[in-house]
């Protein structure tokens, strides 16, 4: 009998805002973990960069400084999807209230808005296409047209000068880097084979270890 009730029953809008905006906190809450993860990353990268640049290895520097600037703008498009999130969240529990006076569900063009934008955001595109069918059901924003389900590409492959501001940000000149202590070589190598491996080998092993491990982050 309960199965029946909980079958044919539709949600009021109190339960349905409510569950909206408890997946958006989640979304929040998922959207802050990734930029944890990655401010951490960084910072290990930015270690490994400066002593590389101790030992004059521009090359694998520069690499690293790549790896940062591509994590930069991650981390800014995971800004404006946690904004996104939280200004959908607002509008919803504005629609609410609205619904407390007027007795319904209105449609919300700011709604829509909000969603056209956070659904091309490919960390929301999942989560915004779920929600966005809950909302045009329950009479919440239009119909969406289908182009607004196109992702935004990619970003352009860094220029030179974002890498050459990140080096510069990060070591400060050179009479600085200088002036660090030496960090055991272990703190950056990779994990060691039964055999042994040449040093530089297991240097370069190490740095694209962390490229892998930066990209996972970055989903």
């Amino acid at each position: 009998m309960n199965t029946l009730i909980s079958i044919f029953h539709r949600p009021t809008p109190q339960e349905q805002v409510r569950k909206w905006t408890s997946q958006l906190r989640s979304e929040s809450r998922a959207l802050d973990r990734q930029l944890s993860s990655l401010t951490i990353a960084e910072n290990k990268l930015k270690k490994t960069i400066q002593q590389l640049s101790k030992r004059n290895d521009e090359q694998n520097a520069r690499l690293l400084a790549k790896e940062l600037v591509r994590s930069g703008k991650q981390k800014e498009r995971l800004w404006k999807s946690k904004a996104m999130v939280e200004s959908i969240g607002m509008k919803l529990n504005e629609q609410y209230a609205q619904y407390k006076i007027t007795g319904n569900l209105r449609k919300s063009t700011s709604i829509l808005r909000n969603v056209n934008s956070a659904i091309k955001l490919p960390e929301l595109t999942r989560t915004m296409r779920d929600l966005s069918m809950e909302f045009m059901k329950a009479g919440v924003m239009e119909e969406m047209v289908n182009d607004t389900f196109d992702i935004v590409e990619s970003d352009d492959i860094e220029e030179d000068s974002e890498i050459d501001k990140v080096l510069d940000d990060i070591l400060g000149g050179k009479e600085k880097v200088d002036q660090m202590p030496e960090v055991p070589s272990e703190e950056f190598q990779a994990q060691q084979p039964v055999a042994q491996q040449e040093e530089e080998s297991d240097e370069e092993i190490d740095i694209e270890a962390m490229k892998r491990r930066l990209e996972a982050l970055k989903g």
